[in-house]
């Protein structure tokens, strides 16, 4: 297997192509919780024209310009639930902490968060360490219906550091700005959640 490095990512609209292709990702074993059409009301929302580049996002790679992964983002003031996840080939080779950095970044440049939350499947234990990494702290444990039953989940949260802010990073709103996120080299083991956090609204 080859090594693979993600220096930096850009965060943009999700376009119809993007959905369908996050659609069709299919995650391993247990992971396959994350395959998007394992609950209906994700896959929905997720193909849902009026969410690409409101609540939306797709993330590429930028030395190979694919797709790589994807960001939910729903703001309540300056809060920023999130959801995300990385394509399944990509996961576990170190990719999560930066990659979860990048959308952080993202959501407070772009979208002007200044505290993050979002819920894990109470099982996936690599994404809660990748989570743990990027400063996020568990605060509480719940269950809720998705994927056709009831699931553990645990709920964490993070407060924003101190990121400088780039005036070149104004997020507008149009459908077709690019968004260019930056990321510090240190990445980590670990497989990323995948089930937006609006699931467990």
């Amino acid at each position: 297997m080859t090594d693979v490095t993600i220096l930096d990512f850009t965060i943009r609209p999700m376009t119809a192509a993007d959905a369908q292709a996050i659609a069709a990702w299919r995650y391993p074993g247990e992971y396959s919780f994350y395959d998007a059409d394992a609950d209906p009301d994700d896959l929905t929302e997720l193909l849902d024209p009026a969410e690409w580049g409101h609540r939306y996002f797709a993330a590429d790679e930028l030395a190979q310009h694919e797709l790589a992964g994807f960001l939910v983002v729903k703001l309540a003031g300056r809060v920023a639930e999130i959801g995300l996840g990385l394509r399944p080939d990509l996961t576990g080779l170190g990719l999560g902490e930066s990659f979860v950095n990048a959308c952080l970044r993202f959501a407070a440049t772009a979208l002007g968060a200044e505290s993050y939350t979002l819920a894990v499947a109470a099982f996936n234990r690599r994404a809660i360490a990748v989570y743990e990494r990027a400063g996020f702290r568990k605060v509480e444990y719940f269950e809720h219906f998705t994927n056709g039953g009831l699931h553990a989940f645990i709920r964490m949260d993070r407060a924003q550091p101190a990121i400088p802010h780039n005036p070149g990073l104004v997020w507008s709103g149009r459908r077709s700005e690019l968004v260019k996120v930056p990321l510090l080299p240190a990445p980590v083991s670990g497989q990323v959640s995948r089930k937006p956090a609006s699931c467990a609204d």
